[in-house]
């Protein structure tokens, strides 16, 4: 049984998500269902309650004109960046003021796929790695020579200069 009509939002929104049927034209009917309320909904209400208006929104935000409107309705598969709807529906419920924990609890029921990223692994060619080690030890191969060249010149000098303090010391005596 439906719950309530609702004009539909956004006229440059063309996605349908799966739990709106359309009638017709632009009006849409709200199917019955038994769930946690979703973040959308959650998050209209909030700015419905700060009596602003989804042009508000997308203007104080700099989103896309129909953003506010996906995010309402919980199509993140409209977004252009489907895999950064957390962070927007995050930055709506503070925009809002709303307590963090239950919009993103409810975003992580609706979104399923989406809710987070996962464990990030870092990916490495395999010869890579080899290639990184050897660079590492011909860097201190080199830096050692370095070192050997520094010191051997650094003793040649100073026996220069005792060869040169010992003619000094034999002419004036």
């Amino acid at each position: 049984m439906p719950r309530a009509v609702m004009q539909w939002p956004c006229a440059t929104c063309t996605r349908i998500p799966p739990s709106i049927r359309p009638t017709n034209g632009l009006r849409a009917v709200v199917e019955e269902s038994n769930t946690v309320e979703s973040p959308g909904a959650m998050l209209r209400r909030a700015r419905e309650a700060r009596k602003l208006s989804p042009e508000d929104i997308t203007r104080r935000m700099n989103w896309l004109p129909c953003y506010v409107a996906i995010i309402e309705r919980d199509d993140y598969a409209a977004l252009r960046r489907p895999t950064f709807a957390r962070g927007y529906v995050r930055a709506y419920g503070k925009f809002l003021g709303m307590a963090e924990a239950p919009l993103m609890a409810a975003f992580d029921q609706v979104a399923g796929d989406m809710a987070g990223p996962g464990p990030v692994r870092r990916v490495v060619p395999a010869g890579s790695a080899r290639q990184t080690q050897l660079l590492q030890i011909g860097l201190g191969v080199v830096l050692l020579a370095l070192l050997v060249a520094g010191l051997w010149w650094w003793r040649g000098s100073a026996a220069d200069t005792v060869a040169v303090l010992e003619m000094v010391n034999t002419v004036t005596v």
